[in-house]
């Protein structure tokens, strides 16, 4: 699906190796590759760890020397660079993405062949970055000037190429000054690797030194002059701290350092990257006071080793650090401010270790090259025609003894199958749906006539029986029609259907068990099709080639013993390419805020006591509770009979079950989000990443409330928009009083904690290479 295009590392490597993960590696294309180059690597000193398969990677070694050798003219060889590319790029792939300044030959090409194409910009644009570091170096003394050709050759890159990545809202900003379209630019904040990440930090000992690290080149762009003159101004004895310089230092800095300099300086010099974490471990506090930079690589390395760092907004690094929670930010060419910011942490240690801390899980959470691979795909998903997609030439059949449209963890699967498979055919019972918009390659099988849940749920057992019996038999002429290569078999009713023809149908080259709900043994009536289905568990699991989980802790419930296939922890998160196409808009100052909850509606969900408080104004804001999906009559008139006695029926709002597409646009207007699952059997017990609703509200940035015990703590427990409450009216008030007071920052956040770690996407790249090659398994957990 894409190819790469980068004459040196810069990380593109990274991204290599996280699309690879999500199956849309075509190939690397660059100069010098470690694992591939073993001759070059005596006169390359550059080590890469990236798990690229070397079939993907084509290089050459013809441009790679005189590019490490002659670093004074990288115009003339990104430009050979550039057309080689250009010659080499081949029809298949659906998009190019190539680097700034390296990339216009190659961006026509790949035009003529079809593809979509992203232009990667690590920086500011051209000639606002031009602008800034030209008004350095006359402060300097010195002259400064990119060269014209490289200006001229970018400018048209910016113009031609379909889509400009960039790192940071500081350079999206500069681009849409300079008239570049917002809808043109996809932002992506670099990350850094897991290795990386320390998840204690201790407090420094009073007797130890304090340690201030900077990481980077020591040149004018980085404004090192400011740093300077910050810490000869210190008000720190000199023999209670040191400085530590972690990078080469170019020739116009050195004059700046030799008068500067004092004792308790050290230079290092280069540092192998995977070496970077045994300095950053030993250090305090970091210091990027760069005049111009996309996204300055060196910040989310530090802080993922608990190092927190002091930036300006021209380093890229808002879009990380959070001022005073896991970093600091100082105004560009502002010693003083510097100065006071390094004071504050040598006076603290104590609040520096939780900045610490902070650091690192801001890290873990949003910024890793996972996460920056998730956000990727994400995209290339959303901006790729689906009938450009190259599937394989491969069927999967889906059953389900319910409808998909009731299960929306259902609908992100079918999403994200339907890039896998030529053709996927979903056999549902005979109920009715929404007309749910699928992807065309995905086609439902049902009954000729189809009932709403309630007209099944009254029937009598002969009806029921019936419509299993016509289920099975469909399930064994789909299984003929279609001879799929693989099966998904979504609960356990259908198990028994798949039972009870199994001797009659052919097998399937793969066959996948995901149960999306857990029965207790306790609450099942004996010699029922519910009973006899839950006991063909014990048949189908020998069998299986996968069987996969929304809750780890429902392992238990399942005969693992007999599984001779591979397990897979898929959480009941919403998928990204549904989420990211719904755009919310701001919703803060609305007067009324409306608290949602969703799902299936019924008692022990804190919805008795949420309503007397409707009468009450908090945090400033009128409040409504809006009631969304299915509900019994009888409690839907208990409700509204609270509501009557409490004079609040008109901030009472019932809408019933509808398509998805119409739960997200209701979630849209709502601002805080309701999971309260108080009931203590098994499945309620274990819907931390099994309640779908919970991710569905962070999709669309509403905080939400949540019951508080231990697990729901502690799978929730580390984000910032999880409040949890016992529902008390004093703990449901506090709850809401938090919401509303800090509303934008956390609301914000539930979205970026959606993108970056709690879709779909993000879990189901094991499973996908599975599906699609028998890739090695890895398993992820929700704390990385």
């Amino acid at each position: 699906m894409v190819t790469i295009s980068a004459s040196t590392k810069l990380w593109a490597f990274a991204m290599a190796e996280q699309f690879e993960k999500h199956g849309m590696l075509d190939e690397l294309i660059t100069t010098f590759a470690y694992s591939k180059n073993t001759f070059a690597r005596r006169f390359i000193k550059r080590i890469d760890k990236e798990e690229i398969p070397l079939d993907k990677i084509e290089t050459n070694l013809f441009l790679a020397l005189p590019i490490g050798l002659f670093r004074q003219f990288p115009h003339i060889w990104n430009e050979y660079f550039d057309r080689w590319v250009a010659g080499k790029l081949k029809p298949g792939s659906k998009v190019f993405i190539g680097w700034s300044g390296m990339s216009l030959h190659s961006i026509r090409r790949a035009k003529e062949l079809g593809m979509i194409t992203i232009l990667e910009r690590g920086s500011s644009h051209i000639e606002i970055q031009h602008e800034i570091l030209q008004d350095e170096y006359t402060r300097f003394g010195k002259k400064f000037s990119i060269h014209p050709s490289v200006i001229k050759k970018e400018l048209l890159e910016y113009e031609e190429a379909d889509y400009i990545a960039v790192p940071s809202t500081f350079v999206k900003d500069s681009f849409i000054k300079k008239g570049i379209s917002e809808q043109k630019i996809f932002l992506n904040p670099y990350g850094a690797n897991r290795s990386f990440i320390r998840k204690t930090q201790a407090v420094r000992d009073s007797r130890a030194k304090f340690r201030i690290v900077y990481m980077g080149t020591l040149s004018i762009r980085k404004g090192l002059i400011y740093l300077f003159q910050a810490l000869a101004s210190l008000q720190i004895p000199e023999k209670d701290f040191e400085v530590v310089f972690l990078g080469s230092i170019e020739s116009d800095m050195k004059p700046t350092i030799a008068k500067y300099k004092k004792s308790n300086w050290r230079f290092v010099g280069h540092v192998d990257y995977y070496s970077l974490p045994d300095y950053l471990v030993k250090c305090d506090i970091g210091i990027q006071p760069s005049l111009e930079e996309g996204l300055s690589m060196v910040i989310p390395q530090m802080m993922a080793c608990g190092v927190p760092v002091v930036i300006t907004p021209n380093t890229g690094g808002q879009n990380i650090i959070r001022d005073g929670e896991n970093g600091l930010v100082v105004p560009v060419r502002d010693p003083a401010a510097i100065a006071d910011k390094l004071e504050w942490a040598f006076h603290h240690p104590d609040l520096l270790k939780e900045m610490k801390e902070k650091a690192s899980d801001s890290i873990s959470n949003e910024f890793t090259w996972d996460a920056y691979g998730n956000r990727y795909s994400s995209f290339l998903q959303s901006i790729t025609p689906r009938n450009g997609l190259v599937k394989k030439k491969k069927n999967l059949l889906v059953v389900i003894y319910s409808h998909p449209e009731y299960y929306p963890p259902t609908l992100s699967a079918l999403e994200n199958l339907s890039l896998m498979y030529r053709d996927i055919y979903v056999l549902h019972r005979n109920l009715h749906g929404f007309n749910w918009k699928y992807p065309e390659n995905v086609h439902l099988i049902g009954t000729k006539k189809q009932y709403a849940p309630r007209e099944v749920e009254v029937a009598g057992f002969l009806r029921k029986l019936g419509w299993y019996l016509a289920f099975s038999w469909k399930l064994l002429k789909s299984m003929k029609k279609y001879k799929p290569d693989a099966m998904l078999i979504y609960d356990y009713l259908a198990i028994l259907a798949y039972r009870m023809i199994y001797i009659f149908a052919p097998t399937p080259p793969i066959i996948w068990y995901h149960n999306h709900d857990v029965a207790e043994k306790q609450y099942i009536r004996r010699f029922t099709l519910s009973w006899l289905s839950w006991k063909s568990e014990k048949w189908l699991f020998p069998k299986l080639q996968i069987f996969s989980l929304p809750s780890l802790e429902r392992k238990q419930c399942f005969p693992m013993q007999l599984l001779k296939g591979q397990f897979y922890f898929l959480p009941n998160f919403p998928s990204s390419g549904i989420y990211q196409k719904n755009k919310v808009d701001n919703k803060f100052d609305d007067p009324v805020y409306k608290i949602l909850f969703q799902g299936s509606i019924g008692p022990m969900h804190g919805l008795e006591e949420l309503i007397p408080l409707l009468g009450e104004k908090i945090g400033g804001k009128e409040l409504l509770l809006v009631l969304k999906g299915f509900i019994s009559p009888k409690y839907l008139n208990e409700l509204k009979s609270i509501a009557v006695n409490h004079r609040v029926e008109n901030k009472l709002i019932y809408i019933g079950p509808t398509d998805y597409r119409l739960v997200i646009e209701n979630g849209k207007t709502c601002h805080i989000g309701i999971g309260i699952h108080k009931k203590d059997d098994i499945m309620n017990k274990t819907l931390g990443t099994a309640s779908n609703k919970i991710y569905e509200y962070a999709a669309l940035g509403l905080p939400v409330i949540l019951y508080d015990n231990d697990h729901f703590r502690e799978i929730l427990g580390k984000f910032e928009w999880a409040f949890f409450t016992d529902t008390s009216e004093t703990s449901l008030k506090e709850c809401l009083e938090n919401i509303i007071s800090d509303y934008p920052r956390l609301s914000a956040q539930a979205s970026r904690d959606f993108t970056n770690q709690l879709s779909f996407e993000h879990y189901f790249v094991s499973l996908n290479k599975r599906l699609e090659d028998g890739g090695k398994v890895f398993l992820n957990d929700m704390n990385g």
